[in-house]
């Protein structure tokens, strides 16, 4: 990708680049809710306080910039940006970029991470297995690298029985120092143990009532699994896993904060507008309610409140989440142009 320079002053034009002979011109969209849908866990829905902008690239014709040139040695120089580390943390070198805007940049990212996590998670996975994973060599235990070496052979050696096998993982950071791991496994059979108090000889139970077993053909270090009752609340079993990425995560600046298989169903997720009142979109709406009435100018979201029974489950300053375990996939069909499909 290359940018573009103004002839006459070399300043650089925003927004515009060029890629393969091509003038592309990025333009913003606003969108302040974003909605996930899954069959079997319905409708999750996060509405912001503030909208977001999400880039648009569109194709421009080449003699709309025939007064800016491209200079590849010009922009590398330009925005190459070298970093530092003090007292543990990355920090530019430039001065002009703030500390504070790094430090934003990872919650960001650290926000961002949480979201494609119950994505994947939440997706319509079939999950059979709670795993914990530790490490008995101190050397794997302290290096995240040899770590998820360790757990990428593993995952590597269940694909030569169950070439299907489905997983998700997140690491945990002992309070004495080093990791361990935790993971959602399905699509597999693995080699179990029922696991034994050492000092009474009686099987282990979690505090949920389920049985704890040990898994054979984790060779590394200890293991304790939980098989996953069909009937069990999927949020509530990914809700427990993903507390290890609320909790302060271990994952330092750009690096993964979980790992999947790349063969995991992801929730559909859609951006959109809840201040949208279209009323096509409305009428459908009260459709569905066997309302069409006329209404005061209602908004998308009120609408949507109302029509699929969502509930509010958290509100804070910046975001309120709604839930509700309607299925709104013909609706989404019905009324493509009104989503804008979320990359995960």
């Amino acid at each position: 990708m290359n940018y573009l320079f103004d002839k006459s002053t070399g300043a650089k034009i925003p927004n515009i680049y060029e890629k393969d002979g091509q003038i592309i011109q990025i333009e913003y969209e606003y969108f302040d809710s974003v909605i996930s849908t899954t069959e079997t866990t319905g409708v999750e829905v996060l509405k912001f306080s503030q909208p977001f902008r999400v880039p648009r690239h569109v194709a421009l014709d080449a003699d709309m910039v025939s007064d800016y040139l491209t200079n590849v040695e010009f922009a590398e120089a330009l925005s190459a940006q070298r970093w530092k580390s003090v007292d543990g943390t990355l920090v530019p070198v430039d001065p002009s970029v703030k500390v504070a805007d790094l430090l934003a940049s990872r919650r960001r990212a650290a926000r961002e991470s949480k979201r494609r996590f119950y994505n994947y998670a939440l997706g319509e996975n079939n999950w059979q297995y709670f795993c914990t994973w530790t490490f008995a060599d101190p050397r794997y235990r302290s290096d995240k690298d040899l770590l998820y070496a360790t757990y990428s052979k593993f995952i590597a050696m269940l694909r030569k029985t169950n070439p299907d096998v489905k997983a998700i993982a997140t690491y945990e950071e002992f309070e004495k120092g080093g990791y361990h791991m935790h993971a959602l496994l399905g699509n597999c059979l693995l080699r179990l143990t029922p696991a034994l108090n050492p000092h009474t000889g009686e099987f282990i139970y979690s505090e949920f009532g389920n049985q704890i077993f040990n898994c054979i053909d984790w060779q590394a270090g200890f293991s304790t699994v939980c098989c996953i009752v069909p009937s069990s609340a999927k949020q509530q079993v990914v809700n427990y896993l993903g507390k290890y990425l609320t909790k302060k995560c271990p994952a330092p600046y750009r690096c993964k904060r979980f790992f999947h298989t790349l063969n995991l169903d992801c929730r559909d997720c859609y951006m959109f507008n809840s201040k949208n009142s279209s009323e096509p979109v409305v009428r459908f709406l009260r459709n569905v309610k066997d309302e069409l009435n006329e209404a005061d100018h209602p908004t998308l979201m009120h609408e949507m409140i109302d029509a699929f029974g969502l509930e509010q489950v958290k509100h804070s300053d910046s975001l309120t989440v709604y839930r509700s375990k309607a299925d709104m996939s013909g609706y989404l069909d019905y009324y493509p142009e009104v989503f804008t499909p979320k990359k995960i």
